[in-house]
Order: structure tokens, then sequence, then C-alpha cells
């Protein structure tokens, strides 16, 4: 099994950690949504904590 930057995978435990934490730790920080007023969640949470 491989992963987009080349890093190889022993097991399926591990390539599911890995997409995981990159899902729920980076891609969702950064990504825009519509239900926040096309912010990411982390622009959201700044703006409505001030």
């Amino acid at each position: 099994m491989e992963c987009i930057h080349g890093e190889r995978f022993t097991d399926g435990e591990m390539m599911r950690t890995t997409v995981f934490n990159y899902i729920e730790c980076d891609y969702n920080r950064w990504r825009r949504h519509s239900a926040c007023g096309a912010l990411s969640p982390e622009q959201f949470e700044n703006e409505n904590l001030t």
C-alpha cells in the first residue's frame, strides 16, 4: 500500500491511522465549510471566540 507522498504502509491499520490523522488534524482544519460562512473551522473559531 502506498500513500500519496510515496510513503509505504505495511498493514491496513497503519494506513487507516495515517488517513484519519490527515483528515481530522490537517484537512478539516483548513478546508472551507459553507456552514461556517466559507471559513475554515480554525478561522471560524478564531473569529467567534473574540
